[in-house]
């Protein structure tokens, strides 16, 4: 399924130079867990697998995962020693990675803060980054990818899983199959364009193009943080990548938590 990846991604991607290997698995519990585990790590190495069978997104929430029809990725980035490249950064570029590619594929994607992405209100993809932070040692982020390309709505129904956002898949939104290699390929490619760009520095770009594809700007929403309800307006992103919100006549820089839909 993804034999040519890296011989193509090498030959062809027009942001290739970050790219160092291409690890192809058949299946595996988790790309993320993957990674983790490795004992030599290195910047600019991909781990894609078949399939996953304990994908997970945020809160070790389940991510459905299927051979055939999901993309199930993780890429290795060093931790930025930088304090003007925040690394609470890393999962808004990575949705902007998610949302160059869906485009190239007919969708019109929104992102969701702080890392989902949606196609008309329902969720395509999921992004979880995991630091692997060890003293005097080399660090880097796992960033962690899932695309649900070739699902169907049959297949979502046999999980019976109560979705916290609702779900879909390129299949269905399109009406048709995609080559996985395809997607993989323009998803990594847009990565690659995404990190060098963090990497000099264009913070402006990466949260100019996030706020052009923002689901919920200037929109009420409602935000769980710390097992608490907040509801306000959604005003903008900080350049750590921070949500601002606007509630009570005042704004609030939120850190964390989770927009509901």
């Amino acid at each position: 399924m993804y034999e040519k990846l890296e011989s193509r991604l090498k030959k062809d991607a027009a942001n290739k130079d970050f790219v160092k290997k291409i690890l192809c698995l058949d299946s595996v519990d988790s790309t993320n867990n993957y990674a983790l585990s490795m004992e030599t790590k290195s910047e600019g190495l991909f781990i894609i697998s078949k399939s996953q069978t304990k994908g997970k997104g945020r809160n070790n929430r389940y991510w459905h995962s299927l051979e055939g029809k999901s993309i199930a990725l993780s890429g290795i980035v060093k931790y930025p020693e930088s304090p003007k490249l925040p690394p609470t950064l890393v999962p808004l570029l990575s949705s902007n990675a998610v949302v160059d590619t869906l485009i190239k594929f007919g969708l019109n994607p929104k992102v969701k803060w702080p890392n989902d992405v949606l196609v008309n209100s329902k969720k395509i993809s999921g992004i979880l980054c995991e630091s692997d932070y060890k003293k005097d040692s080399n660090n880097f982020i796992i960033v962690g990818i899932g695309i649900n390309v070739n699902l169907t709505n049959e297949d979502f129904a046999e999980d019976k899983i109560s979705y916290v956002v609702p779900p879909t898949s390129m299949n269905i939104e399109t009406n048709g199959n995609h080559n996985l290699e395809d997607v993989a390929f323009n998803l990594i490619d847009s990565f690659c364009f995404w990190i060098n760009e963090y990497k000099n520095r264009n913070i402006d770009r990466i949260l100019k193009f996030w706020e052009e594809n923002w689901n919920d700007k200037n929109k009420e929403v409602s935000l769980i943080r710390n097992e608490k309800l907040l509801k306000g307006i959604a005003k903008r992103v900080t350049n750590k990548g921070e949500l601002v919100l606007q509630y009570k006549d005042k704004e609030e820089i939120i850190s964390s938590g989770e927009i509901k839909v």
